[in-house]
C-alpha cells in the first residue's frame, strides 16, 4: 500500500505539516505542483506516481471514517473491474 498526496502548489506547502522522517516512516509520497493544474490533472498526475493496481482518490474535503475501506475492498475483491465511489 502506498499514500500518495499531490500539493496543487499550495501556500504554505503541504510537505512543510509532514515532517520527511514521518512522511518515511507511514509511507507518505508528496507530489508538488509547481504552478496550480486543478483537480483533475491534479489527479492524473498522483496517479502517475502510484505503484498499485487500485486507486482511490480523495479530495481534501473528505475525511475517511474508520474501517471505511472494507466494503470497498469487498466490492473490489468481488470485481477488481469495478469502479466504487
Amino acid at each position: 500500500a502506498e499514500i500518495v498526496v499531490v500539493d496543487d502548489a499550495s501556500d504554505p506547502p503541504v510537505a512543510e505539516a509532514f515532517p520527511q522522517a514521518r512522511r518515511e516512516h507511514i509511507g507518505v509520497k508528496v507530489v508538488r505542483n509547481d504552478l496550480a493544474q486543478g483537480l483533475i490533472r491534479s489527479k492524473a498526475i498522483g496517479a502517475a506516481e502510484t505503484t498499485g493496481d487500485i486507486i482511490v482518490f480523495f479530495d481534501c474535503h473528505v475525511a475517511p471514517q474508520l474501517g471505511w475501506h472494507k466494503a470497498f475492498m469487498e466490492s473490489m475483491a468481488s470485481n477488481y473491474r469495478r469502479i466504487v465511489v
